[in-house]
């Protein structure tokens, strides 16, 4: 017999979870133009929810995106992994998508993204160290989880690789995003006479505190220019 299905309910439902909040966040922000893009370009139908703790606080969420249809979930923080994992042991026919470098045993219905983050930070880090007339350059960091630290190792090396004399002070927050713990964080920089600074965050808090400060600042994950 026929389907009385109306083609917009085949449509594939995407759902993006959220860590952050999309303002005030670079993170979250560049995630955001993609799930537009997404939806814009490819017409596909997609929710956001967030911003969610990286906690057991994602189970309720995902158990809630599934019933309401969305066969594709991206889960954007590293913190996700765990939940992830148990939730596509649950719901096979869902396909999930982390943040990597992948902690997990691996699933069928389960895939992690990540850019190979350090060759961008190698080309700031080159900007910084030609920028900086203090020789002192700050950096602002989330955890030091390995994608994070070799992110900051490839911006060190892109500032010495132009700038033998300059070296690279950091400050790690473990947040990814608490602006206020950031902005304490940068400010201590700034104020060891960082004149350049740059950041692996989610928060755009460096950047605002550097504009404060009038020195140089590079953001991360997104074009913030129009924050500072």
């Amino acid at each position: 017999g026929g389907s009385s299905a109306t083609p917009a309910s085949n449509k594939l439902k995407v759902a993006f979870i959220w860590v952050d909040p999309v303002n005030g966040s670079g993170w979250t922000l560049q995630w955001d133009r993609a799930r537009q893009d997404l939806a814009s370009k490819l017409g596909v139908q997609t929710v956001a929810v967030g911003p969610i703790a990286d906690s057991a606080d994602v189970i309720p969420v995902y158990e809630d995106l599934i019933r309401k249809g969305n066969k594709m979930i991206f889960a954007t923080a590293f913190g996700y992994q765990p939940f992830t994992t148990q939730e596509a042991k649950k719901h096979p026919d869902v396909k999930f998508i982390g943040i990597g470098p992948n902690t997990q045993a691996p699933l069928p219905n389960v895939s992690t993204v990540y850019g190979n983050l350090w060759e961008a930070r190698y080309a700031t880090g080159v900007a910084a160290g030609l920028m900086t007339k203090t020789n002192k350059i700050g950096f602002v960091v989330a955890h030091t989880i390995p994608s994070v630290v070799a992110g900051v190792n490839g911006f060190a090396l892109g500032v010495l690789s132009v700038n033998p004399k300059a070296t690279v002070k950091i400050s790690v927050t473990n947040t990814w995003y608490d602006p206020p713990k950031e902005t304490e964080a940068a400010n201590s920089l700034i104020q060891a006479s960082a004149d350049v600074t740059a950041q692996h965050e989610d928060s755009t808090a460096t950047l605002l505190a550097s504009a404060a400060a009038k020195i140089y600042s590079i953001g991360s994950e997104a074009d913030t220019h129009d924050i500072a």
